[in-house]
């Protein structure tokens, strides 16, 4: 399916309900066991505390002797990201105002849940949004998340082109911070700039 920053994402068929599943795996490298375990262990926690039709659901957790496993949603039409780059190659067409205002209505929805039950996301950004079998938005990518009641020291987490002027200048991140970002992704997506 791809392969990001933080491992690779297989596509994997269950085996009792024959469904679509994604299976994100996290390698261990050499030295590097503490920080891929600490990261996928991280991300499964956060997964598996918000549940909610705007974010991808995690089904299952299976660590190997060199890889972790997080088996996700399949979410049929990819990440927002590759439906913008199609646009592009196909002329430059926006989206219509209608889906724009769906998505933005449902990533707002979901980052809503996410603040409500104490997470920032931190890297929002087209590439961490997935598209499912109706088109509809699920935030994805919780790997960089933290808790809004013990936040780690200001850093520069996320991707620079997305990130709040804050997130920028090292300063705290917060819930604004996530919808700064959250606008930006809107913006690209109107505009495909």
């Amino acid at each position: 399916v791809g392969s990001g920053a933080s491992g690779r994402m297989l596509l994997a068929k269950g085996s009792l309900d024959r469904k679509l599943y994604v299976a994100k795996q996290i390698d261990f490298q050499a030295g590097n066991n503490e920080a891929a375990l600490s990261y996928a262990l991280h991300e499964a926690r956060i997964l598996f505390l918000l549940r909610h039709p705007r974010i991808v659901h995690l089904h299952d957790f299976y660590p190997q002797s060199s890889s972790i496993f997080l088996v996700l949603e399949y979410c049929e039409h990819g990440d927002l990201a590759k439906q913008i780059q199609q646009r592009l190659r196909d002329g430059g067409m926006a989206f219509d105002p209608e889906t724009a205002i769906k998505w933005w209505y449902q990533l707002l929805d979901g980052l809503d849940f996410c603040h409500e039950h104490g997470v920032l996301h931190r890297d929002l950004k087209p590439s961490n949004l997935l598209l499912d079998s109706e088109f509809d938005l699920k935030l994805a990518d919780f790997g960089v998340s933290s808790l809004i009641h013990s936040p780690p020291a200001p850093e520069r987490v996320g991707s620079r082109r997305y990130m709040a002027p804050e997130v920028v200048e090292e300063l705290k991140y917060s819930t604004k911070s996530d919808v700064w970002s959250a606008g930006i992704v809107m913006m690209e997506a109107l505009t495909l700039k």
